[in-house]
């Protein structure tokens, strides 16, 4: 559910179609299921404006082919291709077990809705096997489905595949170095946690109640329903939360320059998005107040050309949220950066030759003043210029005693009543200014060389893309995304250090009076600080 090129829709989920090589006319009979099915619970779509679920390509790797929306004709910015009533939506609330999941919602938290609809996507496909396998018991060819949702069901994957979580080791071994690999390690430890402690529980409990869907829940299903949950959820409305919205899912993503987005009938701005719900899905542009608005609709924002694919936006998202929530990686993409950890700049100034007593002080007023702490995280995005609060925690790292006192000494003075966040971007603009005003400015040479380490740290530790991959089935896609995250990372890093040399005045690296190549090849190493491991005292 991809971007043109990237990576390629899985097999629905129907049982006869999870063969490696799928049909496109199998998946088309699931599509055609599933048309019938929205026509009759309330949902529209111009049927001579847009071709839902059409083939975008061919397929490759898996022989599944990639499904999307297709233009019939031109569309015209202002348009609305598609309507789709909220209460039809797969949700927390409106679901087969929604006092369960309801009840793991108040558990969690409100916040936590991919555990909760994953939850709910697992015990509504459970439903459904328990009544497959009844039919097949008692020789039947068919019964009806227990689940509302079987037909939309059925064209879902049975796991998003190329999500990273449910890489293999191999595959994860070459997310060295990236930012996909710290958000990796975060999300598989949320995941076990969310079942050990919540989800599990709630399943046993199920069991007691004697619910037989219970009894094919797992915590790899779990892992499965998550993923589909990550890659297609939006957020509906403030009343109703996140869900899954059948024919919006469909629209494939773009960033930047996309064709369509989810709003109200009103059009009215939304609250309900990332901003408000953690990592909630930004692809709906409507608030629909309590109920109010009983239905969505597919408004078009960029015209579309006949024969045309018509591409979504979930966001301005970078390529390690991409990758990681939706399975693939853009190339090119707006939006794209890399994140610098505190941890990564401790590490960096010893290897400068920065004591470790000293950058244990430096970073200790730095939490103390506000302005960062060993969890904060600085971007440096495709225009790759260091923030001023980068640069500020750089300068006071590697600055003398004189100069840091001068910093140390400063009070910052705010109005009674001001903001939080006005008091912390105000400390910040003082503490810049203070720093900017010592000899060497902000920009100072020895903080540039701290970056400058790290930056080459990062770069050493990215894996290479094999040639070749043991299994067939999944190179194209696998290598297309690793390939493009590894690029546009190495792009950012080679364009930071292209500005530190440039700032710096020389050609010179983090080692001390030592040159270095801006080459993936040729790296020389810096002498690392003796008090490196006074850091750990």
């Amino acid at each position: 559910r991809v971007l043109v090129g990237q990576v390629f829709c899985e097999p629905p989920r129907c049982s006869s179609l999870r063969a490696p090589a799928v049909s496109v006319q199998l998946v088309a009979a699931c599509m055609e299921e599933f048309k019938a099915w929205l026509r009759g619970s309330g949902f529209w779509w111009d049927k001579d404006a847009i071709k839902l679920g059409c083939s975008v390509d061919e397929g490759s790797g898996s022989g599944a082919p990639r499904v999307g929306v297709r233009a019939r004709r031109r569309l015209e910015i202002g348009e609305v291709v598609a309507r789709i009533p909220t209460a039809a939506c797969l949700t927390c609330g409106d679901c087969t077990h929604s006092a369960s999941v309801l009840e793991l919602q108040r558990s969690l938290g409100e916040r936590e809705w991919l555990a909760t609809l994953g939850f709910a996507l697992m015990l509504e496909r459970c439903e459904d096997d328990v009544v497959t396998a009844v039919a097949a018991a008692g020789g039947e060819r068919a019964v009806p489905s227990s689940s509302p949702w079987a037909p939309y069901l059925a064209v879902l994957p049975a796991q998003e595949p190329n999500v990273v979580l449910l890489w293999s080791d191999e595959q994860r071994r070459h997310l060295a170095g990236t930012d996909v690999e710290q958000a990796l390690r975060d999300e598989r430890a949320a995941a076990r946690a969310e079942w050990d402690e919540h989800v599990g529980p709630a399943v046993a409990k199920l069991k007691g109640a004697g619910a037989a869907c219970a009894g094919g829940c797992t915590f790899d299903k779990y892992l499965a329903s998550r993923s589909v949950v990550s890659s297609r959820a939006f957020t509906i409305n403030p009343a109703v939360g996140v869900g899954l919205v059948p024919i919006a899912d469909l629209f494939n993503h773009r960033t930047g320059g996309h064709h369509v987005h989810l709003t109200d009938l009103d059009d009215t701005p939304t609250q309900a998005t990332q901003q408000s719900l953690r990592d909630s899905p930004l692809a709906m542009d409507g608030d629909a107040r309590d109920g109010e608005n009983q239905f969505m609709c597919i408004k078009v924002v960029q015209p579309v050309d006949e024969g045309d694919e018509v591409l979504n936006t979930y966001g301005e998202l970078g390529n390690a949220k991409l990758l990681c929530s939706y399975g693939f990686a853009q190339s090119d993409n707006p939006a794209d950066h890399i994140t610098i950890g505190v941890p990564a700049l401790r590490a960096a100034a010893a290897m400068c030759g920065v004591s470790g007593a000293q950058i244990t002080a430096r970073l200790a007023w730095c939490e103390i003043s506000g302005v960062c702490d060993d969890e904060s995280t600085f971007h440096l995005s495709v225009r790759a210029v260091p923030s001023d609060a980068l640069l500020l925690v750089l300068w006071t790292l590697a600055t003398t005693d004189v100069r840091f006192d001068a910093l140390r000494q400063a009070t910052v003075a705010c109005d009674e009543g001001t903001s939080l966040s006005s008091v912390k971007a105000e400390t910040l603009a003082c503490f810049v200014s203070i720093a900017e005003s010592q000899e060497g400015g902000l920009k100072e040479e020895s903080g540039l060389r701290i970056l400058s380490e790290t930056l080459r740290r990062r770069r050493a530790m990215y894996a290479a893309v094999p040639d070749a991959w043991y299994d067939s089935e999944i190179s194209g896609a696998w290598k297309s995304s690793i390939s493009i995250l590894l690029s546009s990372e190495k792009q950012i890093i080679l364009t930071c250090e292209k500005y530190l040399k440039e700032r710096m005045g020389s050609d010179e690296g983090t080692g001390q009076n030592r040159k270095r190549k801006v080459d993936d090849d040729n790296v020389s190493e810096p002498e690392a600080s003796i008090d490196v491991f006074s850091l750990f005292d």
